[in-house]
C-alpha cells in the first residue's frame, strides 16, 4: 500500500509541475487527483494495519476506580503507616465530611485536607464507614 501512495504521491507532484510549466490546467487538476488517491491508500493501508494488530492487554480493574488524571502512586509519595498500639487496632485516615475512613496510602485521603489519623475502632466508634478500596479493617 505504501508503494501505490508513493506511486501516486509522485505522479502528482510530475503533474503538477508539468502542468504549471506548460500552463496545462488539466494537469494541475490530475495532480489533484493523484494527490487524493494516494490519501486513500494511506488509509486504507492504516485500517489494515489496525485491524491486524492485537487487541491491547486488558486494564487492571484497580485502575478503572482511579480518578481521571490520576497518577499511579510512587513508592515515595506513599506516607509510612503510624504503628498503633495492639489494643487501639490500627491507624487509618478518617474523612469527616464523606464519613469515611482509610488507609493512610489510599490513594482517596493523599493530599486532602480536613483529614483526622485514629484507630480503626475510634473510627468505627464515631459511625464511620471503611473504604472498599483499600479496605482498612
Amino acid at each position: 500500500m505504501y508503494v501505490g501512495s508513493l506511486f501516486f504521491l509522485l505522479a502528482a507532484v510530475a503533474a503538477l509541475f508539468i502542468g504549471f510549466r506548460g500552463s496545462n490546467l488539466l494537469l494541475v487538476y490530475g495532480s489533484i487527483a493523484f494527490s487524493v488517491l494516494s490519501m486513500l491508500f494511506l488509509a486504507a493501508d492504516a485500517a489494515r494495519r489496525r485491524r491486524l494488530e492485537p487487541d491491547p492487554a486488558p486494564i487492571p480493574s484497580e485502575w478503572s476506580r482511579l480518578p481521571v488524571g490520576a497518577v499511579a502512586p510512587v513508592a515515595h509519595d506513599i506516607p509510612e503507616p503510624i504503628p498503633a498500639s495492639p489494643d487501639e487496632g490500627a491507624m487509618v485516615v478518617a474523612l469527616a465530611e464523606r464519613g469515611t475512613f482509610h488507609r493512610p496510602e489510599c490513594h482517596h485521603v493523599r493530599g486532602k485536607g480536613g483529614t483526622e489519623r485514629m484507630s480503626a475502632v475510634q473510627a468505627e466508634a464515631r459511625g464511620l464507614t471503611a473504604c472498599g478500596v483499600c479496605k482498612p479493617v
